[in-house]
């Protein structure tokens, strides 16, 4: 499986079945999941770091891993909207 799905599944585990539903059939929202992927990614990369940039770069990180969540959080409750339709 993809590993942004994956990303996508580990923060929304109640909602795996409509993440991969929406990823089978939506490029844009495959991206987006990868964008969260690589944000989680760099946001622990520098959780590790002994730069002097590590809690500015953290606190960047974090903002944009939880900008990403609510995104695909509000795609996934917009697309139950329209199935209930």
């Amino acid at each position: 499986m993809h590993r942004g799905v994956l990303a996508a599944i580990h923060q929304f585990p109640a909602k795996r079945r409509a993440i991969e539903e929406l990823a089978l059939k939506s490029e844009t929202f495959r991206l987006l999941c990868t964008d969260l992927a690589d944000a989680e990614a760099a946001l622990y990369n520098w959780k590790g770091s002994d730069s002097p940039l590590k809690d500015e770069r953290c606190a960047e990180y974090l903002s944009l891993v939880t900008a990403l969540k609510a995104e695909i959080l509000e795609i996934l409750d917009a697309e139950q909207s329209n199935a209930a339709e």
